[in-house]
């Protein structure tokens, strides 16, 4: 059974082409335009992995991952932040490593290195177009 990744995304450009990309992964993709929406389905049906944009409206990632971080049901589900802010910043990784996101990736990206990124999560390595 492929992967469940639940993606917070409000950007509907990126959100298209990261469902894309993780659909040609193999993997099943439930995505999310707002972290109230993204947290309603994580708690339903928790996921294997959240990909969360750190810049969503309203409430933004940390907040995000920080309310599924409290909640017992969501507490174990690792999490991988998007952004599109360069990631060499010491402090915005620092906080968000005690939040609880276990990897970055900057937007946009290339396949390749999303697949090889997403793969010690999910338990073995992914190549374009598995299934």
């Amino acid at each position: 059974m492929a992967s469940r990744i639940l993606l917070l995304e409000d950007s509907p450009t990126y959100a298209k082409l990261a469902r894309l990309l993780l659909q040609n992964c193999g993997f099943r993709v439930e995505a999310a335009s707002t972290a109230d929406e993204g947290l309603r389905i994580a708690r339903a049906t928790p996921p294997d992995l959240i990909l969360i944009d750190m810049h969503l409206a309203g409430m933004d990632g940390l907040q995000a991952l920080t309310a599924l971080k409290a909640e017992p049901g969501t507490r174990f589900i690792p999490a991988i932040a998007l952004t599109a802010d360069r990631i060499d910043d010491p402090f915005a990784v620092e906080a968000a490593r005690r939040a609880g996101f276990v990897d970055f990736v900057e937007k946009p990206t290339n396949d390749a290195a999303f697949r090889d990124l997403l793969a010690p999560f999910l338990g073995r390595p992914m190549r374009s177009g598995e299934h």
